[in-house]
């Protein structure tokens, strides 16, 4: 779901008893089940702070969370990427409640993301954080080392 107006969040898709965030559904027979699209204005969020291995604020580090449930796949309704700010901090905000894996590493090695082997690596190395509906939570990272 994208084109959402500022402030508006996806909080769930539904269609009968499926949870459609993850998988797709099939439509179109006489018989499909409706489909429901919930937003929010209450978003979920992670902050926090990412150091590097001398507790030095690490200038403009990548933050990568994706769902810890799919083993390797970059989730387009589940997964986000961002960059620290100048002072090491970070701010996530609008992802569904679940089970997520968030990681801190050098953006110079950013590129490939989606990748099965990045994605793989990223999941030995990330830290797990559970968000509820509207619930912030506060994660303090270490830089993580990459292997390309």
């Amino acid at each position: 779901v994208t084109g959402l107006p500022s402030g508006w969040y996806l909080k769930s898709i539904t269609s009968g008893d499926g949870d459609l965030l993850d998988q797709p559904g099939h439509f179109g027979e006489l018989n499909s089940p409706g489909v429901v699209i919930s937003l929010t204005d209450r978003p979920t969020t992670i902050t926090g702070s990412v150091r590097d291995s001398r507790m030095q604020p690490a200038t403009g580090a990548t933050v990568v969370v994706i769902p810890a449930s799919s083993p390797v796949s970059w989730s387009p309704n589940r997964s986000r990427q961002t960059r620290a700010s100048m002072n090491g901090q970070f701010t996530i905000s609008g992802l569904p409640a679940g089970d997520y894996l968030i990681v801190a590493f050098d953006d110079a090695v950013a590129e490939g993301l989606q990748d099965e082997r990045m994605l793989s690596q990223l999941r030995t190395l990330a830290t797990r954080v559970s968000l509820r509906d509207e619930e912030t939570r506060t994660i303090h990272l270490r830089l993580s080392n990459i292997k390309r």
